[in-house]
């Protein structure tokens, strides 16, 4: 079908067409940022299956529940790989929004674990017990990036990944999108409109989303390195073998495969994230 221009606006034009617009079908093929998602699905996968024997701290269930959050993020990532697969980019970055308030929520549930729990004192934390049995809501988004960016266990590395302020140029970006602050944004979650900016707002959804993995990736192995830890220590005890000496801190070839992608690039950060991490991380 021969599209026909029906109207234009600052050089975007609307076609009758409700085919995808043709030029966006050829930048996403074999794009960074589709197989970005994939590989963040298959990780939080991986994690989600890695962590589920490990008992969580401060609460009265046996099964992890990190375990289904891990799986709900990489449902996150899976929707978020659709709405981008469709062309409704701005629908994209409403859930690439959620998928950044949900690493500060898992995060600060960790940080209230680390802070609070105690194996003689305080075995069960009051307030992540009352958050999964749906007797309390997580507090504000101020008060949990208060705590984030104050923790010892995660200031550095909230530090490193916001230099110039990127994170909070980045939930502002995403705010935008959720409540339509630009007319802009409508737009590009109409598929069949051409609109020569397109690629630069494809673009800036893949640095927003790799910002976020790096900082989730980061506070994982701040935070819960055991998750990340590969399955020979547990393999050789359950075959009734004795495991090699420190292969307790062996790290899972999926996580160093990730660490090396991701993480590596920015050096400092790298450094520091190996130097308080209990795995015996490849540099």
């Amino acid at each position: 079908m021969e599209e026909k221009r029906i109207g234009n606006h600052n050089g975007d034009y609307y076609t009758m067409d409700e085919t995808m617009d043709s030029l966006y079908v050829a930048t996403l093929k074999d794009s960074q940022l589709m197989q970005d998602l994939l590989r963040f699905q298959d990780f939080y996968k991986n994690v989600a299956y890695n962590c589920f024997l490990f008992l969580p701290k401060g609460t009265k269930g046996v099964c992890n529940y990190d375990s289904y959050l891990y799986e709900s993020l990489a449902g996150t990532i899976s929707s978020i790989h659709t709405m981008v697969e469709k062309g409704h980019l701005n629908d994209a970055c409403v859930l690439l929004r959620l998928y950044f308030d949900n690493i500060l929520t898992q995060t600060y549930i960790h940080l209230l674990a680390e802070q609070k729990f105690d194996v003689f004192t305080n075995f069960y934390v009051n307030e992540i017990c009352e958050w999964l049995q749906k007797k309390n809501r997580i507090p504000s988004i101020k008060k949990v990036l208060a705590m984030i960016e104050t923790s010892d266990k995660t200031k550095t590395i909230y530090s490193l990944v916001n230099k110039n302020d990127r994170l909070k140029t980045d939930r502002e970006f995403l705010d935008d999108c959720v409540h339509g602050n630009r007319y802009q944004y409508f737009l590009y979650n109409c598929s069949a409109i051409y609109l020569k900016h397109r690629d630069v707002f494809l673009s800036k959804i893949q640095t927003v989303l790799n910002t976020l993995f790096v900082l989730h990736l980061s506070f994982i192995f701040s935070l819960t390195p055991h998750y990340l830890t590969s399955s020979d220590y547990r393999d050789c005890l359950e075959m009734g073998m004795t495991p090699p000496e420190g292969s307790e801190y062996w790290i899972a070839p999926f996580a160093q495969e990730i660490f090396d992608t991701y993480i590596k690039p920015n050096s400092e950060l790298a450094n520091y994230l190996c130097s308080i991490c209990s795995l015996k991380i490849t540099r």
